[in-house]
């Protein structure tokens, strides 16, 4: 346990820190409840199409995970941040860049998979 005090610049970081990965997760969650709604709302035999529901199962089970995460992640950094001591510092960062990282893979997976959605739907379709 190191007993160097935190700076101001620490203070920021982790502030920023925190309301970075809060805005990700309100984000992930948002985005959660837009799928799971697009998904239900399909007819029962297009929600059983195997590669669609192994899909949507890994999102969710994503989503899951990152706002596990996204708890540890802010818990870390508080726990730093009200200790006052510079030795919670490597944890919180850590946590930070494997929620980041994780939000950031995520969200890319999505944004993937929903292009090659339209573009597949554009070449099935009449001219």
């Amino acid at each position: 346990m190191s007993l160097e005090p935190l700076t101001p610049h620490d203070d920021a970081i982790l502030g920023a820190m925190m309301a970075t990965i809060a805005t990700l997760w309100a984000i992930g969650f948002a985005a959660y409840v837009f799928i799971a709604n697009y998904y239900f709302t399909k007819p029962p035999e297009q929600q059983r199409v195997r590669r669609r529901a192994l899909q949507n199962l890994g999102v969710y089970v994503g989503y899951l995970i990152m706002g596990i995460l996204a708890f540890v992640s802010i818990a870390e950094s508080f726990d730093a941040f009200v200790s006052g001591d510079r030795a919670g510092l490597p944890s919180a960062q850590f946590y930070f860049l494997v929620a980041l990282g994780g939000y950031a893979l995520l969200f890319s997976f999505e944004i993937i998979t929903s292009i090659a959605g339209a573009v597949c739907n554009l070449r099935n379709r009449p001219a």
